[in-house]
């Protein structure tokens, strides 16, 4: 596991949620469930309720994979030393004290190994970093330009008071016409034959009014959804 990490164009320094949960002693599966919800415990998580409010989540928690011992992808955070603060605010007594001092310590070691690769004496060593430097900057890229859409349609939503209609989601995804529907219907998010939204679809879709005439509309948390199933839906 690839427990401390470098990101961004600040070269911001973070831990792996896995890490996260192990230094609180919990089940990585329970660190998840803080930070998205749960539907079935009617639980709403950290990241939804910050993007509802217009707080950027990725301040704090970074969306990530990694692949387990049966090579499978699986969803993980990297945690900001902002996000870990703000973790630790939720576990009280002696946990929240023990993972404070873990994570301050932590990220006290992360700042004295790191060295910027300009000040490097080793050529070669010097030339690593800088070709790792120029990897992290072509990978945090590569992420603004998948969530450029996503940006994009953030700004046309806010003209649906919170919602987003298919139609500016698809031109905005730059996708064919249909395709998010029969997407969201062949998923069972929404109704196949009516004009209406499954229960599980309900955080993702929402029934609005245009002009007495009832639409579909995407929610903020649908426009993500939609963003990282694209490969699917077109």
């Amino acid at each position: 596991m690839n427990k401390l990490t470098v990101l961004n164009n600040n070269r911001e320094l973070t831990i792996d949620s896995r890490e996260v949960a192990k230094m609180l002693g919990i089940e990585h599966k329970l660190i998840l469930r803080k930070l998205e919800g749960s539907k079935s415990a009617g639980m709403i998580g950290i990241i939804p309720i910050l993007g509802e409010n217009g707080i950027a989540p990725a301040k704090y928690f970074i969306e990530s994979t990694y692949k387990d011992t049966q090579n499978k992808e699986r969803k993980c955070y990297l945690f900001t030393k902002m996000g870990c603060e703000f973790i630790a605010n939720k576990f009280t007594g002696e946990k929240g004290i023990l993972f404070t001092a873990k994570y301050v310590e932590k990220f006290n070691q992360m700042e004295q190994n790191r060295t910027d690769s300009y000040l490097i004496q080793d050529p070669i060593e010097r030339a690593k970093a800088w070709i790792k430097e120029q990897e992290e900057k072509v990978l945090l890229i590569k992420k603004i330009e998948e969530d450029g859409p996503l940006v994009a349609l953030a700004k046309k939503r806010l003209d649906k008071n919170g919602i987003a209609s298919i139609t500016d989601a698809t031109k905005s995804f730059n996708l064919k016409k249909g395709q998010i529907t029969r997407w969201a219907k062949n998923n069972g998010y929404i109704h196949k034959t009516i004009k209406e939204v499954n229960n599980k679809g309900d955080k993702y879709f929402k029934i609005y009014d245009n002009g007495g005439f009832k639409n579909i509309g995407i929610t903020e948390q649908g426009l993500q959804l939609i963003n990282d199933n694209l490969n699917n839906i077109a």
